[in-house]
């Protein structure tokens, strides 16, 4: 053991004696260096998230078709990530009630009645997210890059290089069946989407 700790210690000696600073000598010019070194952490940024509404009335419930959805919106955002050059990062969604199996996310309605809905997601800007994404799982990370789709990497926290200023979508829907089944009324209750360093 002892060996070993004194192999590490000789390692560390070694590799900060190769980064120093050297001083001139006297004389008309005098020249010293000073060795630079630049250390950027990796991380993950979100921003440009809205807030999502679907109405749903009568006419927008298809009862042959109960696990189509009677209703959906989507929102648009950008993900900043320096973690490689093609922007890997993970993608968690959650919401504070559990829904059901294909449909994992809940909300909170009338007579504390639940409503249970979906989320896609897909890490492009561009096209729904239900056709060109996957299901989200609640509480399970997902991995994505913010150049899928030869989209450019952000070189800034809105993605102001990239085309429409979005890399990635969610899309929530609520199935007919889903719809059927609920009181009418308003439900409500928060998607809280987290990005990290993978």
């Amino acid at each position: 053991m002892k060996k070993i700790l004194i192999s590490v210690a000789a390692a560390a000696l070694m590799s900060t004696s190769a980064f120093a600073a050297t001083d001139g000598t006297p004389g008309a010019t005098s020249t010293g260096t000073a060795d630079i070194n630049v250390t950027i952490e990796p991380f993950v940024n979100i921003r440009g998230l809205d807030d999502l509404t679907i109405n749903i009335a009568a006419g927008d419930i298809n009862e042959s078709a109960p696990n189509n959805r009677a209703g959906q919106a989507v929102t648009n955002f950008c993900v900043f990530s320096n973690v490689t050059s093609a922007g890997n990062y993970t993608i968690t969604p959650t919401s504070a009630l559990a829904g059901t199996s294909g449909n994992p996310f809940g909300l909170t309605g009338p007579e504390g009645t639940q409503l249970n809905y979906l989320a896609s997601f897909t890490d492009q800007g561009t096209g729904s997210p239900f056709v060109a994404g996957g299901f989200l799982a609640r509480n399970q990370a997902r991995a994505a890059t913010t150049t899928a789709g030869g989209q450019n990497r952000p070189t800034d926290f809105n993605c102001s290089n990239v085309t429409g200023g979005s890399n990635a979508a969610i899309g929530i829907g609520v199935r007919n069946s889903v719809a059927l089944a609920a009181l009418a009324g308003v439900y409500t209750g928060t998607l809280t989407v987290t990005v990290a360093v993978p």
